[in-house]
């Protein structure tokens, strides 16, 4: 305990004094040096620092000598041991105290025994301790420790304090109230204003009275830290080798078979004796049988099949196959593999007549597998009779769960095209949404459900198909306009134009239909009783941009628009030049129909229109919008793309001869390399038998020669191979080249039947269209009379629009519009005509007549 309060003593004092000293003084303090404890204080300088400084050297040297001695370094005064204490023994003690007085009476013998060894100081040196600490406080507090720049300032606040003298202040007031029952009941009010509390001011200081003037603070500079080099990016696929890796658990050791190492039990004479040595009957030979060598047949199948199974051989071994078909043994095998090869080189009308008879007779070894190739990137022209053929199979395994999908929608489509939509639909929707073909087969149920009748049906399903597409994702542009287009005509036979008026604008401008969604859009907006809009949109299809596009309904939805406005006179100038151009082409038609009596002629003309590359070029007589509307019909247009097929498939049979050479070039070169390098071989070892130093060398030069000469063997064989396949292939080409002519002229005819039946679709179309121009122009004539009459009987007009019944002008005056035209504006044109009709002319003026 003295120990503790002689270190807190020294802490205090030692504090103190350099705090006073540093603040006052200019000098650092003198160090002390005197190491034994001074009788006599020297006198006191002048000034408070010196004072300062006297004392607390007088104060350390005591307290350094009393630590000195507590820690051993000087010898410790004597202390004097009372005599007449004395320590109980155990025995006297124990035998009359309680467990709980045997401990307490442990730890007061301790306590004593602490206090008997720990070093004694005089009550004089205590006091004279005391009186040093109290006469430094009184030096310090005395001077002038800090000098003041600015004095503090006590706060002014009015607010209530507490015992601890801190201010405080209630948010809320008690007020006492009656309830209704008459009791009494306090409620808290919040106070409106909180008012600023004033906590006074410290007295303010220099630094420069705390920080010494040779202060120097020595602050470790750091540099701006460098990024480190990054490691390089870990592709997936290598992460995947190490994370997917299969890590083949160790499990307990296998118990070892003695035997099966050959380490039996130990061979005794006893052992040898109770082997049972018996001979068996000699068993008696077969007649050695004749040996029947490979048909060339077989061995060309052979040669066939181990070149296949390489991989990407079939331009060679397709007319193998080809030959290997004539035979009753190998028909369908070589039909399987001919098809398979067709189709992997794009050759789909060989692929399809291959694979077709293999399928029919329900192969069970190669039928499946003729099954997938042939759905797999089935023309359309195929499509009709692949589909009948798959849904006569008796055996459905043949249809694999891979083909499975592509079938369905094959034989869906198979059916729509015959007519048979209720088992098209049927088809349709078994395709899963697995496939990329779920929303086409969805398309395809939909139209098949409103070529039933069941119009509704087929709008929800389209609406459910388009939805699913946003959702997963699936984007086809060209069927979402496809199914906008079907949906409006669909709501436009309901009447409900809003909705095909929202649907016809869904289709894409780069859409074959567009231009004919357009046109829809005008009859609808002209039963909303948008007659702006129709006629805008009707206008725009009349700018140059579609000045080749065959579009004679467009002119009778504008005509429609001007007469529900009483513009009767824009309405004759459309009817007008709608009738002379129309009225050519309808010659023109007539004339081509009279001249032309083959189909043969239609698809060349059209054919003669393509390669001229001249958009407005007439071809025998026939106008360019003509040809283009005949030419843009879908069965048209599927003939044409499957005869481009078929041109293509002709020139790739060119191509195949080629890569044969090519293959057999490089045989070639790698067998006389390998002779090379049997040449060497040979020399080498033939110079070892006179070289001892080559002796080491021998067996490396031997197993060289093995190889290259194994290798040569079978680059004679591949090389023989190959020719053979190449004058194979040459008769296949001749046989396929002349079925490939056949379809072509075939497809030419369907296609040109195909553009006579549009064209005198288009000739009657023509000339009804300009039939029913006399009931627009009389509309016309009677509208204008109405409007007539109105003004007569004193009814207002928007101008002098109307045109005499008894004037037909031979010339329009008027300039057509030759300003700009935005493409990506075309479509969204509104006229800015006024509606010139007599009921709203009477709705003004009765409405002025009321003001007055």
């Amino acid at each position: 305990m003295n120990l503790i309060r002689l270190v807190f003593a020294i802490y205090i004092g030692f504090g103190l004094t350099l705090a006073h000293a540093r603040m006052v003084a200019d000098g650092p303090m003198d160090s002390v040096v005197s190491p034994s404890v001074s009788k006599t204080t020297p006198e006191p300088p002048e000034g408070a620092m010196d004072t300062a400084k006297v004392k607390f050297r007088a104060f350390w040297n005591t307290a350094k000598h009393k630590f000195n001695q507590y820690r051993g370094n000087t010898p410790a005064p004597a202390v004097a041991k009372n005599p007449e204490v004395v320590k109980p023994t155990a025995s006297a003690t124990t035998a009359t105290l309680t467990p709980e007085q045997v401990e307490e009476k442990k730890q007061q013998e301790i306590v004593a025994d602490l206090k008997t060894n720990m070093p004694a100081y005089k009550s004089e040196e205590k006091s004279n301790f005391k009186a040093i600490i109290s006469e430094t406080s009184k030096a310090i507090g005395s001077a002038e420790v800090l000098r003041q720049v600015s004095p503090g300032r006590v706060g002014t606040t009015d607010l209530q304090r507490t015992k601890a003298g801190v201010p405080q202040f209630y948010l809320t007031t008690k007020k006492e109230v009656k309830t209704k029952k008459g009791q009494t009941k306090v409620i808290r009010i919040a106070k409106k204003h909180i008012p600023l509390l004033d906590i006074g001011e410290e007295p303010r200081i220099t630094k420069g009275d705390l920080v010494p003037s040779n202060l120097k603070v020595n602050l470790d500079k750091y540099k701006t830290p460098e990024a480190l080099p990054s490691p390089k990016m870990v592709s997936k696929s290598e992460l995947d080798k190490w994370t997917k890796k299969k890590i083949t658990l160790v499990t307990r050791p296998k118990i070892l078979d003695p035997k099966n190492l050959g380490l039996g039990k130990v061979v005794t004479q006893r052992r040898i004796d109770k082997v049972d040595v018996a001979m068996k009957t000699e068993i008696p030979l077969e007649a050695e049988k004749p040996l029947v060598p490979m048909t060339e047949n077989e061995l060309k199948m052979l040669t066939a099949m181990i070149l296949y199974k390489k991989g990407g051989k079939c331009h060679i071994v397709s007319g193998m196959f080809f030959e290997l078909e004539k035979s009753p043994k190998y028909f369908k095998e070589a039909n399987y593999h001919l098809g398979k090869c067709a189709h992997e080189m794009g050759f789909h009308s060989e692929a399809v007549n291959r694979l077709t008879k293999v399928i029919a007779a329900e192969d069970a070894d190669y039928g499946a597998g003729a099954v997938e190739s042939i759905v797999d990137q089935l023309p359309k022209e195929y499509e009709v009779e692949v589909g009948q053929l798959l849904e006569g199979l008796k055996n459905k395994s043949l249809i694999t769960a891979k083909a499975q999908d592509i079938a369905n929608y094959i034989m869906a489509k198979s059916n729509y095209r015959r007519d048979r939509f209720k088992t098209a639909q049927t088809f349709a929707e078994k395709v899963s949404t697995s496939t990329d073909l779920y929303a086409h087969a969805q398309y395809l149920a939909a139209i098949s459900q409103y070529s039933r009748g069941n119009a509704t049906e087929a709008a929800k399903m389209m609406a459910s198909t388009r939805d699913w597409m946003t959702r997963s994702g699936h984007n086809d542009p060209k069927l979402e306009s496809l199914i906008a287009i079907n949906l409006g005509r669909i709501h436009f036979r309901k009447n409900e134009f809003k909705t095909a008026d929202l649907e016809y604008r869904k289709i894409a401008k780069n859409n074959s239909f567009w231009i004919q969604g357009l046109i829809e859009l005008g009859w609808t907006q002209l039963q909303m009783g948008d007659f702006a809009g129709a006629i805008g949109n009707m206008y725009s299809l009349h700018s140059p941009y579609f000045r080749y596009v065959y579009q004679p309904e467009s002119y009778v939805v504008r005509t429609i628009g001007y007469i529900n406005i009483c513009q009767f006179g824009d309405a004759y100038r459309t009817l007008t030049q709608l009738e002379r151009q129309h009225n050519s082409w309808l010659a023109s038609a007539d004339s081509f129909i009279k001249t032309k009596k083959k189909a043969r002629d239609y698809y060349d003309t059209v054919a003669e229109y393509i390669r001229s590359g001249d958009s407005g070029k007439a071809v025998n007589g026939l106008p360019a919008q003509v040809i283009r509307e005949v030419a843009r019909q879908r069965d048209f247009l599927n003939a044409q793309a499957a005869l481009n097929t078929k041109v293509d498939e002709l020139a790739q049979y060119k191509f195949i001869n080629g890569m044969i050479r090519k293959d057999q070039k490089s045989v070639l070169w790698r067998l006389q390399q390998a002779k090379k390098r049997i040449k060497e071989n040979k020399a080498n070892i033939a110079k070892a038998k006179t070289d001892k130093t080559l002796i080491q060398n021998v067996n490396q030069w031997k197993a060289n020669l093995r190889n290259d000469q194994k290798l040569a063997h079978n680059l004679y064989f591949e090389l023989k191979a190959y020719e053979e396949g190449r004058l194979a292939f040459a008769k296949f080409r001749t046989v396929a080249e002349k079925n490939l002519e056949k379809e072509n002229y075939k497809i030419k005819e369907a296609a040109g039947r195909a553009l006579v039946a549009h064209l005198r679709t288009m000739r009657s179309q023509m000339d009804k269209i300009i039939e029913n121009n006399e009931f627009l122009r009389y509309e016309v004539y009677s509208g204008a009379g109405e409007n007539i009459r109105y003004q007569v009987a004193g009814g207002e007009s928007a101008g002098p629009n109307r045109v005499p019944s008894s004037i037909k002008p031979k010339k329009i005056m008027n300039w057509q519009f030759d300003g700009e035209y935005w493409e990506d504006e075309i479509g969204a044109y509104r006229s800015s005509l006024r509606n010139n009709c007599p009921q709203y002319g009477q709705v003004n003026y009765t409405t002025k007549t009321k003001k007055k």
